[in-house]
């Protein structure tokens, strides 16, 4: 324990632990990991969210009204130990109001400085804490994220969420806290600490302290990033390092000895050496020492994944490349290094899990809008102000699973921005310039709240930060893509309470739409040709993806068109004529009579589903290809949500009566995905549509639109016979460059199921 804990602190206390350690007035189960420069605090909580509630209604096209519904939630928050007494103080004087009613507080401690501490946490908080093991707190939080969290490796880790744990284990746990434990997992209840050693976290600090004068260790980490090894080390291609042994697979630039020149070259006084420099060479040599041992206890326990935790890591590129250096360089390549990305949790997410309020079986999603980076730092101002990380998890509503029919290399973002760095300021910028315009359009959706302008407010200020902090950091978050930044852009504005800024949009459109749902399959129907009928339908499906409000080159139409409501024929004259830009229309056409089943994620509101995907639908189903058709199951930008797909069905009904029989014998199934994105991650989707896929034997899989078809899932293909069908039209010109096109080009792309 830091003795500088009982010093009186500069910084106000309130305003550092306020928004890291909130909803604590329900907060009933608690856990903490006390090690010997960080604490690690958790708890269970419930939080109230603002949802819209969309119901058929006699008189319009359906109702919308707000109600609250409540979710469980956990938190994890990692602070500096010299913090830990104002945080107990915080807890206490925030929990001790609860009732008997509301049942006994649970507080569970692991980690050497829990047990040093037990009476000072009694005294705290007023429970005397269970004591657990700290080792097995770390496995069973490691094996806890992998399951329940999908995306949880740094690098690819394509374990299934929820079902399937054989293909798991076994794997190596290599904990770097203060000092490392390596652990050989061999099954959920199977494990064994098989070695470690004492240099670890909290030698980097405290070497890192008395070779640069830095007291913290995000400091250290600073200089380390602008140091260079070649100051201090010496290399391999220096003369007293011999050479490059290029036949031996050493390069030049490999260290040859750590710190060697602060001895061997006499005429540099210490000063001469720089603190970067320093840092620099005392992270390469721990993190190479860790990445060659774990590499020897891999090997020794047959485990071809090591996995890394603790919250040495933290996110940190270099010290990502050195370890896995090691591992990669003696192992040839067969054993993977893996670094997740709540690395420094793990003990105590695995204290936590004895909570009887925990319901394990559950899948958590993590709610960007409050988990912070790696490093990011509190918002205090203080001098004090040190590094402080949280993590928060909301409960699914349904039970997930990975899809089952992935292939194990499926990865579902098509390019990723992190060390992309033209591509990842042109995201951030284009998303920064648009971030008025979507505040606009959440303010118009409440428009007589009396908050609206201070919510709206902190929504710019909070995203624009999280952008800019992007931009410097782009790993803060794992491997950085397109469908994060939307997803930390939808979980903002929900948290601020705008559950569904198009709310309003999406039932205009969709009322003015259905006026000429008739008309338009009329229209589909006259065409006595087979093939330009089905020709027609897919326009149909393209010119719908036109109305998408996510897309800048859209809006700027929208806004210039007659009362912002672009006509569905401008839209078609819009988009390329065939040959389209990725043109399988032909591949597709000769093979529709082979499907017994199609399963269609659809994208937005408005022309999009009502004159694109229902005559679409309609069509397959008239050929007796049954079809799934899948919308999400909350707001994301204008695509159309699950309940607002349900609410339309009836007028559906009036205008086209086949559809209600298609709905009656199951022909026709319409379900949802848990999923608040405009982009889709196959890795958790919802069970119930696992078995509705796998009971109608779906063997065509649809993805419209560019977040679900080009953004995430482009190269995508599936097995156990289904193949997939990618439709979108390129509304961007970043992404049409990158596809060698250019701007409202089509993607009509065809993937055969891959191959056993």
């Amino acid at each position: 324990m830091d003795d500088r804990m009982d010093e009186p602190k500069s910084i106000q206390i309130d305003q550092f632990l306020s928004y890291p350690l909130r909803n604590l007035e329900n907060a009933a189960s608690f856990a903490i990991d006390i090690g010997g420069s960080l604490t690690k605090l958790a708890y269970y909580s419930t939080v109230k969210f603002r949802i819209n509630k969309v119901k058929k209604d006699e008189k319009e096209l359906y109702d919308v009204s707000e109600t609250d519904k409540i979710l469980p939630r956990l938190h994890f928050i990692v602070l500096e130990n010299q913090y830990l007494m104002e945080a107990l103080d915080f807890i206490r004087d925030r929990v001790k109001a609860r009732t008997q009613d509301e049942g006994p507080v649970e507080f569970f401690a692991t980690g050497g400085g829990s047990i040093k501490y037990a009476k000072l946490l009694k005294e705290k908080i007023g429970v005397d804490p269970v004591k657990l093991d700290e080792i097995g707190c770390v496995v069973r939080g490691c094996n806890f994220l992998i399951r329940v969290m999908n995306d949880q490796s740094r690098l690819s880790f394509n374990h299934s969420s929820g079902k399937n744990d054989e293909a798991l284990f076994p794997y190596l746990l290599v904990n770097i806290g203060s000092g490392v434990s390596i652990c050989c997992i061999r099954s959920a209840d199977d494990w064994e600490r098989v070695g470690g050693t004492s240099m670890g976290g909290g030698t980097f600090w405290g070497l890192g302290r008395l070779l640069t004068g830095k007291e913290s260790f995000d400091d250290i980490l600073e200089l380390a990033e602008k140091g260079s090894r070649s100051g201090v080390d010496t290399l391999v291609r220096t003369p007293i390092g011999g050479g490059d042994y290029g036949n031996m697979g050493l390069s030049g630039d490999i260290t040859a000895s750590s710190f060697c020149k602060a001895a061997t070259e006499k005429s540099s006084k210490i000063e001469d050496f720089s603190p970067e420099d320093r840092a620099k060479s005392l992270l390469h040599m721990i993190s190479n020492d860790i990445g060659q041992l774990s590499y020897l206890y891999a090997k020794l326990n047959n485990c071809k994944r090591v996995i890394f935790g603790g919250f040495f890591i933290r996110g940190h590129m270099e010290t990502m490349r050195t370890v896995s250096f090691g591992i990669n360089y003696w192992s040839k390549g067969t054993i993977q290094p893996l670094f997740l990305r709540h690395e420094g949790f793990l003990g105590a997410i695995g204290a936590f899990m004895q909570s009887s309020r925990v319901d394990k079986t559950k899948l958590w999603g993590e709610n960007f809008a409050s988990s912070t980076g790696y490093r990011e730092r509190s918002t205090s101002n203080s001098k004090d102000d040190d590094s402080i990380s949280t993590l928060e998890l909301d409960q699914m509503d349904i039970a997930c699973e990975t899809f089952p029919y992935l292939i194990d290399s499926y990865k579902p973002d098509q390019w990723d921005l992190t060390d992309d760095n033209a591509s990842r300021e042109y995201w951030i910028s284009t998303l920064k310039s648009s971030t008025e315009k979507t505040a606009s359009i959440a303010k118009q959706s409440q428009v007589s709240s009396v908050d609206v302008e201070t919510r709206i407010s902190e929504f710019k200020e909070k995203y624009l930060k999280r952008l800019d902090n992007l931009r410097r950091k782009p790993g803060s978050y794992g491997r950085l893509s397109v469908r994060k930044l939307l997803n930390m852009r939808e979980d903002l504005l929900n948290e601020l309470a705008f559950p569904d800024p198009y709310i309003h949009i999406k039932k205009r459109e969709n009322e003015f739409f259905l006026h000429f749902l008739a008309d338009r399959v009329k229209m589909i129907d006259s065409l006595s040709d087979h093939k330009k009928r089905w020709e027609e339908c897919f326009c149909g499906i393209l010119g719908g993806n036109m109305f998408d409000w996510g897309a800048k080159a859209v809006t700027d139409i929208f806004d210039g068109a007659n009362d912002g409501l672009l006509q569905f024929s401008a839209a078609l004259v819009k988009i390329q004529a065939r040959p389209w830009l990725v043109d399988h229309f032909d591949a597709i056409y000769d093979k529709l009579n082979t499907y017994k089943s199609v399963c269609i994620f659809c994208d937005n509101s408005g022309a999009d589903v009502i004159l694109g995907v229902l005559p679409f639908v309609r069509q397959l189903l008239r050929e007796n290809i049954q079809v799934v058709l899948v919308a999400n199951s909350k707001p994301a930008l204008n695509d159309v949500t699950y309940s607002e797909l349900i609410a339309l069905m009836p007028k559906v009904f009036q205008l086209c009566p086949e559809f209600e029989q298609f709905i009656n014998n199951e022909s026709l199934i319409i379900t949802d995905i848990e999923s608040s994105s405009p982009c889709l991650n196959l890795k958790t989707v919802p069970t119930r549509l696992v078995e509705i896929f796998a009971a109608k034997k779906c063997d065509l899989l649809i993805l419209e639109g560019m977040g679900r078809a080009i953004h995430t899932n482009y190269k995508s293909q599936f097995k156990i016979g289904t193949d997939s069908l990618k439709l979108a039209v390129l509304k961007n010109d970043w992404i049409a460059k990158k596809l060698n096109g250019k701007l409202f080009d089509v993607i009509c792309r065809l993937d055969e199921k891959a191959e056993p």
